[in-house]
């Protein structure tokens, strides 16, 4: 496995080099965003750990730019920006994780092990579910006790992120998202905010969310 390690801190990339090789992982390890940018292509990496803050640009943007640009691989954020709204930015724009320097180098390894599982899951139907809440990734489509819930595609990648990684999210965050299922609150007992709390309660017993 490959890991493409964008890090601009000559101290953290360095131990995380060193960290990842330890654990068998083959890294590339750059500090600007213009050479992970060209790396994405000619490397073809497995995953990638970015940080956001980089010397010559927005590690936002370089995310942009992979999910605009067809990149499927797995991408973890490891940042200090640590807002709900940085999170649930990172998430909308295609982040499959989330990790709040300073963190813990073994919690660290185990977010990496877990996204690259699922993308190694090929025979999985992409079917998600929890408690009440069921999530069809192939057809975009979400359930909630019995009832279809229509949602936008940012509140969509949130509810995903928060069932492939309940732990990943406070109970008291996972829900204060998504102003605009306000309106459809007010029409249905099935709202993204519904689901999201039924989601993330289930989540606390725990969750056994899985995809089938």
């Amino acid at each position: 496995m490959k890991i493409l390690l964008v890090e601009d801190d000559l101290e953290l990339g360095r131990a995380l080099q060193s960290v990842l090789q330890g654990e068998g992982f083959g890294v590339v390890w750059v500090r600007m965003a213009a050479d992970a940018r060209r790396l994405l292509a000619e490397a073809e990496p497995d995953a990638m750990l970015l940080d956001l803050g980089l010397p010559d640009g927005d590690g936002i943007d370089l995310l942009r730019h992979a999910r605009t640009s067809g990149v499927e691989l797995p991408i973890l954020l490891i940042t200090s920006r640590d807002s709900l709204e940085d999170r649930l930015n990172g998430f909308g724009l295609g982040a499959d994780d989330y990790l709040i320097k300073p963190f813990d180098i073994p919690e660290l390894l185990a977010r990496l092990r877990a996204v690259l599982r699922r993308v190694q899951g090929g025979s999985s139907s992409g079917v998600w579910h929890c408690g009440e809440l069921q999530l069809d990734e192939k057809r975009m489509a979400i359930n909630c006790a019995g009832r279809a819930v229509t949602v936008s595609r940012t509140e969509f990648t949130i509810l995903l992120a928060l069932l492939q990684n309940p732990t990943g999210w406070s109970r008291a965050a996972s829900w204060k998202t998504a102003p605009s299922a306000a309106a459809r609150a007010r029409r249905s007992t099935c709202t993204f905010p519904t689901c999201a709390r039924r989601s993330a309660n289930a989540a606390s017993v725990p969750c056994a969310a899985s995809a089938t």
